[in-house]
């Protein structure tokens, strides 16, 4: 039986969503994994779109941030139409503690947040709480072995945190919830792709 610490969690960032045959080049790079993997898809152009609704209508970050969630569900929705045999899932479905050998999992973040506020640690309603931060609360609920960050920026994460920050490639509340026994990586999945296409 696979056991939460050896499960593996990857965001998949959002701006990933408009990348053709996306679900086949996620199950060819999930293979080599050849762990458990637990997907928590960021929110994409439907946030960006709430973003520019807040500007213009002052929605207010609490309101916003619930708001974002429901638009990483529907991403998660999404993924598991692009996916062969996986699941959506959040802390009280059957499969959070006790994982199914060749499923993947894809977090319904709404769910998860609903279920994890006001829990010790749990996430602030800000928009600078991003799927980045949300996918390390995840991993750190889960107890998970691994979190990695797929992207589509070349980024060294332990070397460059203050920066990473700067540039915008983590979010502001992300550091503060790395653990030292889970291991962190930003891989550019757009890179991958390329490399992997073209051998």
């Amino acid at each position: 039986m696979t056991t939460p610490t050896s499960v593996i969690v990857v965001k998949v960032g959002g701006s990933l969503l408009d990348v053709p045959d996306l679900g086949k080049h996620l199950a060819s790079w999930l293979e080599q994994l050849k762990r458990a993997t637990l997907l928590v898809p960021g929110g994409g152009p439907l946030v960006d779109v709430l973003r520019e609704l807040d500007r213009r209508h002052s929605l207010g970050e609490t309101t916003s941030h619930w708001l974002a969630l429901r638009a990483m569900s529907i991403n998660a929705q999404i993924l598991s139409k692009l996916i062969p045999d996986s699941e959506i899932i959040h802390q009280k479905s059957p499969s959070w503690d006790r994982w199914v050998e060749g499923r993947v999992a894809i977090l319904d973040a709404l769910e998860f947040a609903r279920q994890d506020e006001e829990e010790p640690g749990c996430l602030p309603a800000l928009w600078s709480v991003t799927s980045d931060s949300i996918a390390a609360r995840a991993a750190n609920v889960l107890g998970a072995g691994e979190l990695i960050l797929l992207k589509s920026v070349d980024w060294d994460l332990e070397r460059n945190y203050d920066a990473a920050e700067k540039q915008g490639v983590i979010d502001p509340h992300f550091r503060n919830l790395i653990r030292p026994h889970i291991p962190v990586r930003l891989v550019n999945f757009r890179r991958w792709i390329r490399e992997t296409v073209s051998c």
